[in-house]
């Protein structure tokens, strides 16, 4: 290439170049699909399951099971939710019809120009079946069936997850070190001055405030409407319920809990069973 005019001279009309070496871009990472399109053998390793809104569309390929949730559309002018990494992992989702007598269709996430094929975590860009394949759809993500060993893992960690999902003001530390409740409605509470004690305290329901029984075995502390929550929402105080084991009613408090007199209720002796971060 043409020198620059300072390294010109008589002798000096052209010289050698040698272009910068550029880095090679990061590859995207791939994200877990949570709300749609997710690995349907999580919530059930032997037959796939998804939300309410998907179906689950179950491909046998080279002896092999795989899987995928489809969400379904409703009327003409509905769209195919957006897979997730969409936009890093450049995929698309295409609608395919399911039954031409119902004229109902499904989505499925299409990975032919996503980058080097990737798919949400834990899925395999494959050749679409013949049974979502059509003009825009050439290449589907899907999920490989564990093998039946790993499913029956799978299926025990469930199986514990939803016992312990079966009532409320269960113990925030039962599985991790961070205050964390499975009960429907419900969210890891404290109370100023109680630092170290947390409680899992459900929302309350119905007009007139009720609180869920369904409190952990061992228990015969009451659940009442006590606790004023206005973290969660800013603009609106929820009013959660807590078993109270002293004061305004007395038990005693399942494993593990303790039955902690509130701090701006010293006088009354109100009581709570709370739960010490482990």
């Amino acid at each position: 290439m043409a020198a620059p005019k300072k390294l010109q001279t008589d002798y000096i009309k052209n010289i050698c170049y040698y272009q910068q070496h550029q880095k090679p871009p990061v590859p995207p990472t791939p994200v877990p699909a949570t709300k749609w399109y997710e690995d349907p053998f999580i919530a059930d390793p032997v037959n796939g399951g998804c939300h309410k809104d998907e179906i689950v569309m179950i491909h046998e390929i080279n002896g092999k099971t795989y899987g995928e949730c489809m969400p379904t559309l409703y009327g003409d002018n509905s769209d195919c939710p957006k897979p997730p990494g969409m936009e890093k992992l450049w995929l698309s989702a295409y609608d395919v019809l399911m039954d031409k007598r119902t004229d109902s269709y499904a989505c499925t996430v299409e990975c032919s120009d996503s980058y080097n094929h990737a798919c949400p975590k834990g899925g395999v860009c494959m050749n679409a079946p013949d049974v979502v394949r059509n003009d825009r759809v050439k290449n589907v993500c899907l999920y490989e069936q564990p093998a039946p060993a790993v499913a029956r893992v799978q299926q025990l960690r469930q199986n514990i997850n939803n016992f312990q999902a079966n009532f409320h003001y269960e113990d925030p530390f039962w599985s991790s070190h961070v205050a964390y409740c499975t009960g429907s409605q419900e969210k890891p509470m404290q109370y100023d001055g109680l630092d170290e004690y947390w409680a899992c305290m459900p929302k309350t329901f119905g007009r007139e405030n009720k609180c869920y029984q369904d409190y952990p075995a061992g228990t015969t502390a009451t659940p009442m409407p006590i606790f004023m929550d206005d973290v969660t929402d800013p603009k609106e105080t929820i009013i959660r319920c807590a078993l109270v084991c002293s004061g305004a009613a007395t038990g005693i408090c399942g494993p593990r809990a303790e039955c902690m007199i509130l701090p701006g209720l010293a006088q009354a002796q109100v009581g709570v069973c709370m739960y010490k971060k482990k």
